[in-house]
């Protein structure tokens, strides 16, 4: 996080920002082959119709693979990804801040002669 980054994130909110980050590191070629395959080899587990009673496997293969896709993820590669998905989030926020600016608050008025037109 860049020390000019007033507000503080919550949980929801990083977690929220690391699950956007996940997608992009897929498809980025600086990430190595092998890193990629270790989530894709937990969801592989996961679909396995060869499988042990219970979801506490589920969980346990779901959570290790993807800790090990963070602690070997090239740090320098996350942090760009992060400050990606950051500046399009506030780019979002801005763009709809600035749209509400244009909405022109007013009252309607019927005019007399449409009310003659319609009764005759």
């Amino acid at each position: 996080m860049t020390p000019s980054r007033q507000r503080r994130e919550g949980l929801i909110e990083r977690i929220g920002l690391e699950l956007q980050i996940i997608p992009r590191l897929f498809v980025d070629r600086r990430m190595p082959l092998w890193l990629k395959l270790v989530p894709a080899a937990g969801a592989a587990f996961l679909v396995n119709p060869v499988d042990f009673p219970g979801l506490l496997d589920d969980i346990i293969i779901l959570v290790s693979t993807m800790i090990v896709f963070y602690e070997f993820a090239p740090k320098g590669l996350m942090e760009e990804h992060r400050q990606a998905v950051r500046n399009q989030i506030e780019a979002e926020w801005r763009e709809a801040s600035t749209q509400e600016e244009k909405i022109i608050d007013g009252q309607f008025q019927e005019d007399d002669n449409d009310k003659d037109q319609k009764k005759g």
